[in-house]
């Protein structure tokens, strides 16, 4: 399945059919951009585009932003725009075709945008230590004549990734990918997960889109090479998204956008497109003193996933460490901090 990947968007873009296959037709669309940034964006780029949401509108000036499976390099090149000269957007892809094209407009770019703060690397989102690049000059030419010089070699690209990484830990501040992750192998989701939780500073986020399903999918959808590329049959079942989500650590969870008719159905399985915000939680112990919050509403009361309750209108007093976080995630819009709240000296309710 990985090779039927990593063929169809080479053949995406190198054949004038752009022969991969209508499932991906179907699903890898244009969505919503901001007119303004895509004017920037060179045509051919734009036209090789695939996904399934828009996750560049979650970055912040000056934002590190790192694109899981750049493809093209179109949300990159938005990204780029949004970061400004004092951000960084860095996109990672497999396909060399496709990191041939992202790469070929950036010396063009930067000169219109008068900064360059755009890069492609070449790498597997499964393991972001690894520059294939950096990989590739190590064992071209070389001769392996004993199990010695193979065991040297292995430790050799070992302290690439250790010493040299690619994406080195706690180094970004914003991870995104448009319709990426149901295209890893099954068993590989997993480290794809704990990649980005691992380059993402404490206090990180996710913007993620994707595709989800209802159900599981059968063996049958998922051993369809047409369907996986189309970005179909590798898809988490959605519940089981946002659990993996938590499980690797992520806090704050928001299903920010789920479109209102499915992509696809085929059988008992539909399937639907998703995108989701979260949180790396910041380091323990940045403060000692509580911190006194209340919640607005509109729920009764609320959980986070540390098991924190809060009752609408009720003052509850929390540790800092715990307070930070909520400050921090998604929940800050729906609390009031009242130990930020200034004192009001006037007398009156009118004062």
């Amino acid at each position: 399945m990985k090779n039927a990947v990593l063929q169809g968007y080479t053949d995406r873009i190198t054949q004038a059919d752009g022969a991969m296959g209508t499932e991906a037709a179907q699903v890898c669309r244009m969505n919503s951009y901001d007119p303004e940034l895509l004017r920037r964006v060179p045509q051919d780029i734009i036209e090789r585009d695939y996904g399934c949401g828009n996750p560049s509108k979650y970055a912040q000036p000056g934002d590190v932003v790192l694109d899981l499976g750049s493809g093209s390099g179109k949300i990159c090149y938005i990204l780029a725009q949004i970061v400004g000269a004092s951000g960084q957007v860095i996109g990672v892809d497999m396909n060399r075709d496709m990191m041939t094209l992202s790469r070929a407009h950036q010396a063009a770019f930067s000169q219109q945008v008068g900064y360059d703060n755009l890069r492609f690397v070449w790498g597997s989102i499964d393991d972001l230590g690894s520059d294939l690049d950096a990989v590739e000059a190590t064992v071209s030419g070389r001769q392996i004549g004993s199990i010695e010089e193979y065991s040297a070699l292995q430790d050799h690209l070992q302290d690439l990734r250790k010493n040299q990484p690619m994406i080195a830990d706690n180094s970004v501040d914003l991870v995104v990918s448009n319709c990426v992750i149901n295209l890893v192998d099954t068993d590989s989701k997993g480290l794809v997960l704990q990649e980005i939780f691992r380059v993402l500073r404490p206090g990180g986020r996710i913007a993620l889109s994707d595709n989800v399903s209802n159900v599981p999918v059968p063996e049958s959808l998922k051993n369809d090479p047409e369907l996986w590329v189309g970005c179909y049959s590798g898809v988490y079942q959605e519940q089981e998204f946002y659990r993996a989500l938590r499980d690797v650590g992520f806090v704050g969870l928001n299903v920010e956008e789920r479109a209102g008719v499915p992509e696809k159905t085929i059988g008992e399985v539909t399937f639907q497109s998703v995108t989701v915000t979260a949180t790396k939680p910041r380091e323990a112990g940045r403060s000692t003193a509580a911190e006194r919050v209340l919640y607005k509403g509109p729920w009764t009361s609320v959980t986070d996933e540390a098991g924190t309750q809060l009752r609408r209108g009720e003052v509850t007093t929390l540790d800092a460490d715990t307070a930070d976080q909520l400050r921090h995630s998604a929940y800050a819009q729906h609390v009031h901090f009242l130990e930020d709240q200034p004192a009001n000296t006037d007398s009156g309710c009118c004062g």
